[in-house]
């Protein structure tokens, strides 16, 4: 039976790394993979349990309490709900799968060193395949402006979100890992993902990147962070000398320039001046934005009006359906995932793991920044799934649980 558990856990990592390569490209295909995943960790906990008679279900979750909190605000959104069967089906089709996958990227990892190794390596190569296709498809459509991938569309034109998840996490693996092999292919990804980012043109990204990369740099030592600092003002101080990228770097400061994203905010920010305490309930922004006291001007540009059905600013957006509570709860989540990681780093002398979950801290930083312009997190599949096995995964490396497993520190 143990051999039964451990291609189990072959297949569940296997399965994760499909779900890493190929989430870019393909919706559908990505679902059926998540679900396979979550079956496969159910079949791998209770043997794990009941076959080989591990005593603990679950492995120690670091933040248990602010996610007992932040569901506990879920739930009364959902009962105070201005549709409560719409807010149901989004708590258990959104925000039990984000929960789900959170807890097994965090489970995986911390089972074995070997499955560290091989969900990292899956990441890069994932993201050496997005930067190949980008300059090709950048190289073949010239001077369209990038949003395929081996002349695949991104679903939901995600591509500068995968691009902002990617170069952070394989900045910090080249700076702080040991692995050879991982640090060549981490390189290789950075040289392909940075044009691939400047033509891509996302202003969101740009700022995102810049932020995440100074943030992973802080953790290395002064001379990286002062060099970082010094790449990023000559990039973007280069930037001003050609008219298309000056012009998207003079409008960063101002949301009406931002492609018709003020109306959007407008609305949200009148859902919450309707119900300011708990929103007007979980997913109801997509619901309420076709009413007429929310909806969007008669003249709002029709080609971008099916894709904006959010909010486009995640902490808006909370504010609209979770109301202030919803993004206090929020709040306290990440800030308390940036304190346990940060108390964390000090005790970890393994610097695979330190690369690896700086890498993920760093991603993190980056959807936050990016969520000023994006509904990210709490909204999506394929760029969305991997932000919660991620954020799993760096937890699972923290040595608060991984000393229930088989990995050890040092």
């Amino acid at each position: 039976m143990k051999i039964f558990s451990v291609w189990l856990e072959y297949l569940l990592l296997s399965v994760l790394s499909l779900v890493f390569i190929v989430s870019p490209y393909f919706r559908v295909q990505v679902k059926i993979l998540v679900f396979v995943a979550i079956g496969l960790w159910l079949a791998v906990k209770l043997t794990r349990v009941f076959v080989l008679g591990k005593k603990k279900l679950f492995a120690q979750n670091p933040l248990q309490m602010p996610f007992i909190v932040f569901g506990c605000v879920c739930l009364l959104s959902v009962l105070l709900s201005q549709n409560l069967y719409h807010s149901q089906k989004v708590f258990f089709n959104r925000f039990m799968i984000y929960w789900l996958l959170f807890l097994i990227g965090m489970d995986v990892v911390s089972y074995s060193r070997k499955n560290f190794w091989w969900l990292s390596s899956s990441l890069i190569f994932s993201s050496c395949l997005l930067a190949a296709g980008g300059i090709r498809d950048y190289l073949v459509f010239h001077p369209a402006r990038l949003f395929t991938v081996f002349s695949l569309r991104i679903p939901f034109s995600m591509l500068p979100l995968f691009i902002t998840y990617f170069l952070p996490f394989n900045f910090a693996v080249l700076i702080f890992c040991q692995n050879r092999f991982l640090r060549i292919f981490s390189f290789a990804s950075l040289i392909l993902l940075f044009p691939c980012a400047v033509w891509q043109g996302a202003r969101a990204a740009w700022v995102a990147i810049a932020i995440s990369l100074l943030f992973a740099s802080f953790f290395k030592n002064r001379r990286i962070f002062a060099g970082v600092v010094l790449v990023l003002l000559v990039v973007f101080s280069s930037g001003f000398f050609f008219s298309a990228t000056r012009q998207k770097l003079e409008s960063i400061p101002y949301p009406s320039q931002w492609n018709s994203r003020t109306p959007l905010y407008n609305s949200a920010l009148k859902m919450f001046h309707d119900h300011p305490v708990f929103g007007v309930g979980l997913g109801m922004y997509e619901k309420l934005i076709k009413e007429p006291r929310y909806a969007l001007s008669s003249d709002y540009p029709n080609k971008i009006h099916i894709l904006y059905l959010h909010a486009h600013n995640i902490y808006l957006e909370i504010l609209a359906e979770m109301g202030v509570v919803g993004l206090l709860a929020f709040t306290f989540l990440f800030l308390s995932y940036f304190y346990k990681v940060s108390v964390a780093l000090k005790g970890i002398k393994n610097e695979n793991y330190l690369a690896v979950i700086i890498g993920i801290a760093s991603l993190v930083v980056a959807s936050l920044v990016s969520g000023v312009a994006a509904s990210i997190i709490t909204v999506g599949v394929n760029e969305t799934f991997i932000f919660w096995i991620l954020l799993g995964i760096s937890l699972g490396l923290l040595p608060e649980v991984t000393k229930q497993g088989a990995i050890k520190n040092g």
